[in-house]
């Protein structure tokens, strides 16, 4: 809870009641020129102020967690995010870029590096399946139902071998019965 205010109004947003029923900024909510102020998605209210969020958190209230692939980084508001390095020599234009579609080098003697950073967006584990996993169940509920079927196919025809072997030995029983 925030400290005492009586500029505030009551169902403002961002104002809450303490225990003793004085109006307060809520959680995570700052006071800025008589207002209760929330901080920005991918900040959070933390020692008076607001700060970015923690390592692998991002979004509002910093409740989301990256699960970033090695060429990603988590940006505290977005989420993961593609890795792209430029480096460019101090004293010359050649700049070696680095993306995913294409490479071109030029050899360089003295550099500065800076990370510039594409937007992807983030799969949540929490969303559902992701697509390998749903190739994967596909693929073994298929071989499940040809093994079924091949299973029942096997038993119909040693049904059916077995049917013809006695019919046959009838018969040969028949025939030397009738000789």
């Amino acid at each position: 809870m925030g400290s005492n205010v009586t500029t505030l109004n009551y169902g403002d947003k961002g104002v809450c009641t303490d225990d003793s029923g004085n109006l307060v900024c809520c959680f995570d909510h700052t006071l800025v020129n008589g207002k209760c102020v929330g901080c920005t998605i991918g900040f959070r209210f933390k020692g008076g102020s607001c700060m970015p969020c923690e390592t692998n958190r991002y979004g509002k209230l910093c409740l989301q967690r990256c699960t970033c692939t090695f060429n990603q980084r988590c940006d505290n508001v977005l989420g993961c995010v593609n890795k792209t390095i430029f480096t460019q020599p101090a004293s010359s234009q050649s700049t070696t870029c680095n993306t995913e579609n294409f490479t071109q080098t030029t050899k360089l003697n003295l550099s500065e590096e800076s990370e510039i950073t594409n937007p992807t967006s983030t799969k949540k584990s929490s969303d559902g399946l992701l697509d390998r996993e749903i190739v994967i169940c596909t693929v073994v509920v298929a071989c499940i139902i040809v093994i079924l079927g091949l299973s029942y196919l096997v038993q119909i025809y040693r049904k059916n071998k077995k049917e013809s072997m006695a019919n046959t030995a009838q018969r040969t029983h028949s025939i030397k019965e009738f000789l």
